[in-house]
């Protein structure tokens, strides 16, 4: 048989084939148990995505899993409700965490958070470590997205639309990330309830009769529960189902005679209840939400701020370029334009109903307006698109067989893409072995009223593993806050730093606002007038008094001590911790301690230039481009000279300190580990900061510093002694 003949043959066999399958699954996916089958498969690849990370853990457990063979989070802030879920473990009661900033938050105006308890509440039953059951729930929790994102994509679609959803939600490169093994937050649910209220709002709109209230009764009954489970934005909350509620009102709500007048009166008398009962809070609110899109918007408060913004040097808060957002929902870039041209097929042919998904478009689109953090609710949006576009595709197929091929194609490039991008991702636990291991030991070395002053990240883990007091924390912080918090540790003068401290445990941002009105609100004399008692001590007072005469309001010099150095029924210890992931965050807390007003700026702190690899040779350091003379202080990288102002030899002995008096200070510092064959290069703001001083081993001040555990490249602890009075 000629090649010609084959060839004719087996290209009606291949059409046939293909026809086949199609028709196949077409019969597949419309009978009873096509699309629960095909919705648990797509479940559990979203699991398998989730926990795959578990299979790293195991085989590096010295760097990810717990003492109790259990597994930590990878979340600083997921400590939140672990320290609530704790309370309920240990049968507390859900008291007040009085370990945050000592007891002056109590969670978020006493409100204990829905996910504590759920935690809580399980490990009670289950007998796990609260830590463990907390990072293998999140992926659970969040699986209920997809059902969620099905029926609403089957509402607008059909089950196609439905399951191409479920499909792009659960392998969402962004959306597996914040749900993934380890993560503890309230992003998984958060996505779910928001796309249930729009669910609710919609069946309410599209459905006629008296059946419709069955659904808006559901949307008022999820509400204060998503209320308590996203305790921290009730501006968003509301927003999700204030929006879609909004649509249905103005576009589809036709209610007439008893049945309005039924709907008005009702729904007077809730309002009417709610501001009786939540007037203050709802107003309280209000000025909240307003404050948090603030936040949002990451403003570094250059120019003529009073205090800088926190949103800028939040991770979470970047607004990466367009292509980088279009991979983190599709798994590429190019993988969005199926996404857009569904979306746009959709707007289309229903446009009123895109204002019922007003929630998700307002949410997502904050993802391009603000912080990347939002592409979680762009994620089911996204879904939708493409789903849309399958399904339409799918149904133009008996005009063409090519259109079933297009559909077919559309979703597995972007399912692919998706799915390769989110499994190459690997998420360590945060905090590590190593620094839990410290905070366990920073509880063993210290006293139960201890209170630990260390940059804000590291305060929940604190108050968890070591059971101490911290200033400031995930949801505790601010601006001014991080400037007060970041000021001691940016400053030379050890002095100062230590009475400081001990100052600001006590008083805290309270005692900086009676300070403030001391000095008639002028806060830059009054923190010039602070800091210069602080470094001179009480001895210094009456001249700081002198110089600020006219400026600060008559108060006894007893007053002013009792003030400014508490005496000992107030003191608390004090305690100084530092681990080496702040050297990478000095270009952030760097900047809030410097903080100057008057110019609306801060200073940042260069991360120090690393080399490895690095050997000592008598009094010559060696390495692949690299080299430095001890002596002189001068060396070369590469085909570049440099010099530094001193130098910090580091041995398993212990190490010494050569300065170079000719070459200026302005230049950096050289520190080297022999051990680890580590050669660093740190500028000199952040050489000559405390930390600095303390971490690197650059002068250090033992006497108000006292040294109480720590290694190299670790965390360090430090007590902290200020000036007592006379």
């Amino acid at each position: 048989m000629s090649d010609k003949v084959k060839s004719q043959q087996s290209t009606p066999n291949a059409a046939a084939l293909f026809v086949s399958l199609v028709q196949w699954a077409r019969a597949f996916a419309t009978g009873p148990w096509g699309a629960p089958l095909a919705l648990l498969l797509i479940i559990l690849l979203g699991l398998w995505l989730r926990y795959d990370d578990v299979l790293i853990w195991e085989a590096h457990p010295s760097s990810a899993i717990a003492p109790d063979g259990g597994y930590y989070t990878t979340t600083y802030d997921g400590y939140y409700y672990l320290l609530h879920a704790r309370d309920l473990a240990d049968n507390a009661g859900l008291t007040t965490n009085e370990l945050r900033a000592q007891g002056a938050v109590a969670g978020r105006e006493g409100v204990v958070p829905l996910l504590g308890y759920t935690i809580g509440g399980l490990a009670r039953i289950t007998g796990m470590a609260e830590h463990t059951l907390a990072a293998l729930l999140m992926p659970l929790l969040a699986m209920a997205t997809a059902l969620a994102v099905y029926e609403l994509g089957k509402l607008f679609g059909g089950r196609g639309t439905g399951l191409a959803a479920a499909l792009f939600t659960v392998c969402a490169p962004y959306y597996a990330y914040r749900s993934n093994v380890g993560w503890i937050d309230t992003d998984g649910l958060n996505v779910f309830f928001t796309v249930l209220l729009a669910l609710l709002m919609a069946r309410f709109a599209l459905t006629e009769g008296r059946d419709r209230y069955r659904y808006y009764f559901y949307a008022l009954l999820i509400y204060p529960i998503f209320l308590w489970w996203w305790e921290m934005s009730p501006g968003a909350v509301t927003a999700s189902i204030g929006l879609p509620w909004l649509a249905a009102m103005i576009f589809y709500f036709r209610a007439k005679g008893d049945e309005l007048r039924y709907f008005v009166i009702v729904h007077g008398v809730l309002l009417a209840l709610a501001l009786i009962l939540f007037g203050d809070r709802i107003w309280h609110e209000a000025g909240r939400a307003l404050g948090q899109l603030s936040y949002l918007s990451g403003g570094s408060g250059s120019g003529s701020a009073e205090f800088p913004g926190i949103g800028v040097s939040i991770s979470e808060q970047d607004l990466p370029p367009f292509s980088r957002l279009a991979g983190m929902l599709s798994g590429q870039a190019w993988a969005m334009g199926f996404v857009i041209v569904g979306l746009i097929w959709l707007a289309i042919e229903h446009f009123k109903r895109l204002f019922l998904l007003g929630a998700l478009l307002l949410l997502g689109s904050f993802a391009f307006i603000f912080a990347q953090r939002f592409m979680i609710f762009a994620v089911p949006l996204a879904g939708l698109g493409l789903g849309y576009l399958v399904q339409r595709l799918w149904d133009l197929r008996l005009k063409h067989i090519g259109f079933a091929v297009a559909s077919l194609a559309s979703l597995s490039l972007v399912a692919v893409a998706q799915i390769a991008n989110t499994a190459q991702q690997v998420y360590p636990p945060k905090p590590k072995p190593p620094f839990v291991e410290s905070i366990v030991k920073l509880r063993q070395t210290t006293p139960e009223d201890a209170v630990i002053w260390t940059w804000w990240d590291y305060a929940y883990p604190i108050m968890y593993w070591g059971q101490r007091a911290t200033l400031a924390d995930g949801a505790y912080h601010g601006g001014e806050l991080l400037t007060y918090l970041g000021r001691p540790m940016s400053v030379s003068d050890s002095r100062l730093a230590a009475n400081y401290m001990e100052f600001f445990a006590v008083r805290q941002r309270a005692g900086m606002r009676t300070l403030y009105r001391g000095f008639g609100n002028d806060k830059p004399a009054a923190r010039a007038f602070l800091e210069q008692v602080m470094a001179s001590g009480p001895e210094g007072l009456d001249q700081a008094l002198e110089s600020a005469a006219g400026m600060v309001e008559p108060r006894s010099r007893e007053e002013w001590l009792d003030f400014l150095f508490p005496p000992a029924g107030e003191r608390r210890p004090v305690y100084l911790m530092f681990d080496a992931d702040m050297i990478a965050k000095a270009y952030w807390w760097y900047w809030f301690g410097t903080w100057d007003a008057d110019k609306g700026e801060g200073v940042h702190a260069r991360v120090p230039h690393r080399i490895q690899g690095v050997r000592r040779d008598a009094m010559q350091l060696k390495g692949r481009d690299f080299s430095f003379d001890i002596q002189s202080g001068r060396g070369t990288i590469g085909t570049r000279t440099f010099a530094v102002r001193q130098s910090l030899m580091i041995g398993a002995r212990g190490g010494f300190t050569k300065p170079y008096d000719e070459i200026p200070k302005r230049y950096p510092s050289l520190l080297y580990y022999q051990q680890i064959g580590r050669v660093m290069l740190i500028g000199q703001p952040l050489a000559d900061s405390l930390f600095g001083r303390l971490y690197f081993g650059f002068r250090p001040d033992n006497e108000r510093f006292q040294p109480i555990f720590g290694r190299h490249g670790g965390t360090k602890v430090w007590r902290v002694v200020g000036d007592r009075r006379e």
